[in-house]
């Protein structure tokens, strides 16, 4: 009923005893829509946890249809084509339909009028001579919307950029900080990204210009109104880099009067080397703080104070099990090590190794980290040999006692692997399905990777981890917010012996000057210890991103499977917006380039609303492959 209405709103002619009808229609319609919405709440109350979802896919092509955004970009363009590539892979992972420009083919541009919005990609948009400057000008006069994401000039459309340069600017490379003074992605307060050794024009912006990021005293990241348009214009190629997808998600929406964006909405909490083979030592600062030895406070100290956290903020955890620190890659492969740590309970003194293992709470999953901590490379282990008897010897290991089902996880030491020690993980570990590899570093270390198929092994899944550690750094924290608004994704990892001053894990550039060694894990009174450092980390993505769901790995690696065929289509009229998605249930960001406010829904749920000086930025669960939602305030359709 709801449906057929909304049509005939959409379709009925401009006279006004039709309008008057349409608006006392449109008005019951949004009290039907609040009703359904009212009793789909109360009738459903459904759970956010994968292991409750029972997911739906319906195969045919979906009927709402979407305006594509249009991708310029320049193949001879060697710094432009990074940024390319990571925009093409940004769009992919949030669902947004897009097609691509090449300049160097051609810069005849297309009906611009087509598309949601336009975006670029490179610095050659000096390319385009003044006819086809004009389409991009005349497109952004009637209402169109335009995102550069790369660093260009154009002499005819420095208007449209809202600069007061009207001539190649000068150009100037340092390395600089770039301090944002508007909080462009939640999370994002004042945020700084430091030492970036980048290019930008020195230009003046117009009054008008709302500036959203500079440095020394020049626009970094500005947002132009221009006619019945929008520009936003990143003044740098940053958005070449991994790490700041999401600032280029969050770029297209800024100018678009609506964007949607699928999110996988996972968050995995990995404890690396735990359990372990540990010490019977006593270490500072433990051994004042506490006067434990290492493997009492690991397992009577540590992972307690982890199933707080879990309690607190609904933490879930995967925790990658060592056998040995002994350095062998070659036979015997040994035990010694892993028997060596005990505790005393109730008593009586016990192997505290197999007694981590097996205790683990629910919240807990057990994967595997390796027989010992040598990564698996040839060059470390000299043959495929000796790494499979050193993996056959943990598995036996594992089976000998009693540790439960093998392990469908992977983390690798010293986050590093090759193509060899992968296949030879899973010929020894069949079960295993996983890895949390790392998402930045190097590609031939078995780092820099995706979220998707391992590249050496297409029959293992990656879900690789972003930050690491118990204190919130400015890196980790850009990190961390831009991968969530990239597909809506934070994979962190611990250690144990974080708090022992080893060093290694912390290095100082990401620490803005703190001095990790100087830390114990409470801090005394003054509760400055990593403990409450990761507890303020854990408070900073429970205020700023609470929609976030924590599941183990192997929960994620299922959800993974449905958010990647997961498709998306999204369309607005008036005050109404239709989502269809192939897959159910599903989770979404839902941006609007104005304030605004939900006034009712069907077929799904607000988990978040986060406003902004650039708009509104909603968090939704989709319950049904059709959703419709009905806001407070118009939201303008593509150059109406």
């Amino acid at each position: 009923m709801v449906l057929i209405v909304k049509t005939i709103i959409l379709s009925s002619p401009s006279n006004s005893i039709l309008k008057f009808k349409a608006n006392q229609i449109h008005q019951t319609v949004a009290v039907c829509i609040f009703f359904w919405c009212w009793l789909l709440v109360i009738m459903s109350c459904q759970s956010n946890h994968p292991e409750s979802e029972n997911y739906q896919t319906r195969e045919y092509q979906l009927g709402i249809e979407n305006k594509k955004l249009l991708i310029l970009y320049d193949s001879a363009d060697p710094y432009g084509s990074q940024c390319f590539e990571q925009t093409v892979i940004a769009c992919q992972y949030a669902k947004i339909l897009f097609e691509k420009f090449d300049l160097a083919v051609s810069t005849n541009l297309p009906d611009l009028g087509v598309y949601s919005s336009v975006a670029s990609a490179t610095e050659f948009l000096w390319k385009l001579d003044r006819i086809q400057s004009q389409k991009i000008e005349q497109f952004i006069r009637n209402g169109g919307r335009l995102t550069l994401l790369f660093r260009g000039w154009n002499d005819h459309l420095a208007a449209v950029f809202g600069v007061k340069n009207r001539r190649l600017p000068a150009i100037s490379g340092e390395n600089i900080h770039i301090y944002f003074e508007k909080e462009f992605l939640p999370g994002g307060k004042d945020l700084v990204i430091e030492n970036q050794h980048v290019s930008f024009f020195k230009v003046t912006p117009e009054k008008a210009v709302t500036v959203i990021a500079s440095a020394k005293n020049f626009p970094i990241l500005w947002l132009n109104s221009y006619g019945k348009g929008k520009v936003l214009y990143w003044n740098t190629g940053i958005l070449a880099q991994k790490i700041n997808r999401g600032f280029i998600i969050r770029s297209i929406a800024a100018v678009q009067p609506y964007t949607a964006a699928v999110i996988a909405n996972i968050g995995l909490f990995d404890l690396d080397d735990y359990p372990n083979s540990t010490s019977n030592l006593k270490l500072e600062p433990i051994k004042t703080e506490f006067n434990l030895t290492m493997t009492e406070f690991y397992v009577l100290k540590w992972y307690p104070d982890l199933l707080s956290l879990a309690k607190s903020f609904g933490t879930k955890y995967t925790a990658a099990l060592i056998f040995n620190y002994n350095g062998r890659t070659s036979p015997p492969y040994h035990f010694y090590e892993w028997l060596n740590g005990k505790i005393k309970l109730g008593g009586k003194t016990i192997k505290s190794s197999i007694y981590a293992a097996r205790s683990l709470n629910a919240t807990t999953e057990l994967g595997l980290h390796g027989y010992n901590h040598q990564p698996l490379t040839l060059k470390n282990w000299g043959s495929v040999e000796n790494m499979k008897k050193a993996l056959s010897a943990a598995r036996h290991r594992w089976q000998f006692d009693n540790l439960g089902a093998e392990p469908q996880t992977y983390i690798p030491p010293l986050n590093v692997y090759d193509s060899t020690g992968i296949n030879v993980v899973q010929q020894v570990f069949p079960e295993i399905k996983q890895i949390g590899a790392l998402y930045l570093g190097n590609f031939s270390d078995g780092q820099y990777r995706d979220f998707g198929p391992e590249p050496w092994n297409q029959n293992l899944y990656v879900i690789p981890r972003n930050t690491a550690g118990c204190i919130l750094t400015e890196f980790f924290r850009r990190s961390m917010i831009s991968i969530l608004n990239s597909n809506g994704i934070w994979a962190h990892f611990i250690h144990p012996d974080d708090v022992y001053p080893i060093g290694e894990r912390y290095q100082n550039e990401l620490l803005a000057g703190l001095e990790i060694n100087s830390l114990s894990w409470y801090g005394g009174q003054q509760k400055n210890g990593i403990y409450y450092h990761l507890i303020k980390w854990m408070e900073f993505a429970n205020e700023h991103y609470p929609w976030l769901r924590f599941l183990t790995r192997q929960q994620a690696y299922n959800v993974m499977q449905w958010y990647d065929r997961t498709q998306l289509q999204v369309s607005a009229r008036g005050h109404i917006v239709d989502v269809e998605s192939n897959i159910a249930p599903f989770y979404f960001a839902f941006y609007l380039d104005a304030k605004n406010k939900l006034e009712a829904m069907m077929g799904g749920e607000l988990l978040h609303e986060y406003p902004t000086e650039m708009g509104c930025h909603f968090i939704f669960k989709g319950y049904e492959h059709n959703i419709i939602m009905h806001f407070r305030n118009r939201i303008i359709h593509e150059r109406e």
